[in-house]
C-alpha cells in the first residue's frame, strides 16, 4: 500500500463518497448503489466494508460477506480510476482477507462480470483461481476462489 493511504472500516459518513465512486465505475459492478443502501449494508451483522483514504478523501473500497463461514464472498472492490495499479486494491484485499481469516474464513470467493477483464486479472494476480462461469442478476460472471 502506498504510504500516503490508510485503510479503515467503512463509516456511515462515507456513504455518499463511496456511492459516487462506485457509480462512476458502474460498468464494473452489477448495479448502482445509493448511500442509504450502503448504510444498511454496513449494519448487516455478516458484512463488512473497508475503505482506503488519502487526506480524508475516499479512494477505494473492498467489501466482504461472511454469512457462510468458513466461506466468504469478496466484493465489491473498487479504486478511483486515476489511482489504479498503485497497490491500493491489493492492500484493501489483503486487509479484508486478514480480517476474514481471523473470523475463521478458509475460502474466499469473488464473482466478476465476464467482460471485466481488469478485475479478472486482479484476482488472478492476487492468487485466486478461476472456478466456474455463472449468471448473477442476469449477467454473465466468472467465479474465482482462493484458499486462505
Amino acid at each position: 500500500m502506498p504510504k500516503d493511504y490508510t485503510i479503515r472500516e467503512f463509516l456511515p459518513k462515507d456513504a455518499v463518497a463511496l456511492a459516487e465512486l462506485s457509480n462512476k465505475n458502474l460498468e464494473h459492478f452489477q448495479y448502482p448503489v445509493n448511500p442509504d443502501f450502503l448504510i444498511q449494508m454496513s449494519i448487516h451483522p455478516r458484512f463488512s466494508m473497508f475503505v482506503a483514504e488519502e487526506d480524508s478523501l475516499l479512494v477505494g473500497f473492498c467489501g466482504v460477506n461472511y454469512e457462510h463461514l468458513p466461506f466468504i464472498e469478496i466484493g465489491p472492490v473498487g479504486v478511483e480510476g486515476f489511482l489504479r495499479k498503485k497497490g491500493i486494491a491489493k492492500a484493501l484485499l489483503k486487509h479484508t482477507l486478514d480480517y476474514s481469516k481471523a473470523l475463521g474464513a478458509k475460502v474466499a470467493v469473488s464473482k466478476v462480470k465476464a467482460e471485466n477483464s481488469s478485475a479478472q486479472k486482479f484476482f488472478i494476480s492476487s492468487g485466486f483461481e478461476k472456478d466456474s462461469d455463472g449468471i448473477l442478476d442476469g449477467q454473465k460472471v466468472i467465479i474465482f476462489n482462493l484458499r486462505i
